[in-house]
């Protein structure tokens, strides 16, 4: 780790993560104390059913390891590989393990921990590895253990790779704005061979991501209907 820059309210600081003399991750962090000015909360939450009043995602083992940590439960949006117009998708998330509050590291994780947005517009799986990814916070935090809704949605697509935006919300939210934060990301869509060729821009390297696996596609189509 290493302060950039370092002043009396707002601070710069960027995070270097190596493995086996290999560049793993980069991150880079704005730090700044809370200050009186202008706000507006201009992005209410969609009106969904209550994640009590929808089913959520079945265990599978074709899930990506990671998704194994969390609850998911549709709540918006077309079912993944239906072939939708809009890349619109979303709904409740929450760790599966209980009693850790909402703190920067979870929300952000749960930024990108959905199933890609640009599904709900295909027929078959995409590789879509996330290459860049932006959170802003905007709302007090830590916040108490809960569910929170999340909205994704990718308005473009374009050689190999797509933007996405997602929104998030407390399920208690009851301090203003509402929005928890407001990511931005972009993440590679190409496939060839059952293969996708991942060029890890920020990171300044490349690899091969692993087989797409024809399986997955059982374990998202799993996801109940709307």
């Amino acid at each position: 780790m290493e302060v950039e820059r370092a002043g009396r309210s707002v601070s710069f600081v960027s995070v270097r993560l190596e493995q086996a003399d290999r560049v793993c991750a980069l991150a880079r962090a704005v730090l700044a104390l809370d200050r009186d000015g202008f706000e507006l909360a201009a992005a209410p939450p969609p009106d969904v059913p209550g994640p009590d009043e929808v089913e959520a995602i079945p265990d599978s083992e074709e899930a990506p390891p990671f998704g194994r940590q969390f609850e998911f439960r549709p709540a918006l949006g077309s079912p993944p590989f239906s072939g939708a117009a809009e890349a619109l998708t979303g709904g409740w998330i929450r760790l599966r393990e209980r009693g850790r509050h909402l703190d920067a590291a979870l929300l952000t994780a749960l930024c990108d921990s959905w199933y890609p947005a640009v599904f709900s517009t295909t027929r078959e799986p995409l590789a879509v590895p996330t290459l860049d990814l932006t959170v802003h916070l905007r709302a007090p935090l830590p916040r108490p253990d809960d569910w929170v809704l999340g909205v994704y949605r990718t308005l473009a697509a374009r050689d190999g790779t797509l933007d996405e935006d997602a929104t998030l919300w407390s399920a208690t939210a009851s301090c203003s704005p509402r929005r928890a934060s407001w990511p931005w990301r972009s993440r590679t869509m190409s496939a060839r061979g059952g293969q996708a060729r991942q060029a890890l821009l920020s990171f300044g390297i490349s690899e091969i991501a692993p087989p797409v696996n024809p399986s997955a596609k059982n374990f998202f189509r799993s996801t109940p209907s709307k």
